[in-house]
């Protein structure tokens, strides 16, 4: 592992890595920023608009820039060049209820340019289309495959291009939410798995038959991880993300799903992000793979 030096050119904490360097004597190496976030996306830049926050974004066929703002329940329109468009907010439903998204997290625009907004403090989806005008709305599906203490928090969504829509769930470790293009709930897709070896089952096997209700109970379980990011790719393969799991580096974090939910991709063995911990000041960085975009061409653009 090369230097690590932190700089204030840029106005985050930031830090620079470099993979099997030589170190020893040589000087450390400051790295600049290329854009200041505050100076390429700054309200003045953009008349009319009034950007609060920026929740997430994405891009349809055309180019044009949606831009998800959360903290005012709006969302804000730019062209491929990032002239402002235009804006709408909280959509009004045909029996005249107003949809208020404050505190979404998750925006995607279909091939038909119809827009999914993961509502997640209000548990919904809503659907509206070009204009903001309000479509439909996918709640909780009613369903025996999902538990009753299920909290349904949308905050990511891919759509395909046959409108298959997969809402990723905040909290929830069974996969993503599936569901058809008429909004009817068709399953859990792509949940992670927990790695079991011969010893784990010896021991679930030897915990059934000695333990007691109340140790069962107390018992600290291992579970799947959830996926903190997902992307419908152009071929309709569904890229997942996995993010923090543990303290150790951890591989296979993103994966391309084949319509039975197996990986494709050959990243079984690939780390994704950060090769090994990184120790700064008083905290260590881990990998933590967050969010993720597929190319037409198929390269992968994933932040740590």
């Amino acid at each position: 592992v090369g230097v690590i030096k932190e700089t204030t050119d840029v106005p985050y904490e930031t830090f620079t890595y470099w993979d099997h360097a030589i170190t020893g004597t040589g000087n450390a190496v400051r790295a600049t920023g290329m854009y200041d976030f505050y100076k390429t996306f700054y309200n003045e830049d953009f008349s009319g608009a009034d950007i609060k926050s920026f929740s997430d974004i994405s891009i349809d066929n055309n180019d044009n820039i949606y831009i998800l703002d959360g903290e005012a329940s709006k969302v804000h329109i730019l062209d491929k060049n990032y002239n402002y468009v235009k804006s709408f907010g909280k959509p009004t439903g045909p029996d005249g209820t107003v949809y208020d998204f404050t505190g979404a997290r998750g925006i995607v625009v279909s091939a038909e340019g119809i827009i999914y907004i993961c509502d997640t403090e209000h548990a919904r989806v809503i659907i509206v289309d070009a204009n903001g005008n309000y479509i439909s709305q996918l709640l909780l599906p009613d369903s025996g495959l999902i538990p009753n203490d299920f909290k349904y928090r949308p905050n990511k969504i891919a759509v395909d291009s046959s409108n298959y829509i997969y809402v990723l769930s905040e909290g929830s470790f069974y996969g993503a939410i599936l569901y058809s293009p008429s909004g009817e709930f068709l399953g859990f897709f792509g949940a992670n798995t927990v790695a079991s070896t011969v010893l784990d089952f010896l021991q679930t096997m030897w915990e059934k038959l000695t333990m007691t209700d109340a140790k069962k109970a107390a018992q600290i379980k291992k579970i799947p991880f959830q996926f903190t990011d997902l992307y419908a790719d152009k071929q309709d393969f569904i890229y997942t993300v996995t993010g923090r799991t543990t303290e150790s580096v951890e591989t296979g974090q993103i994966k391309r799903l084949s319509p039975g939910g197996l990986n494709i991709l050959d990243s079984a063995n690939t780390t994704f992000g950060l090769q090994s911990s990184i120790p700064m000041k008083n905290d260590t960085r881990y990998p933590d793979i967050s969010g993720l975009a597929i190319s037409n061409d198929n390269y992968i653009f994933s932040f740590d």
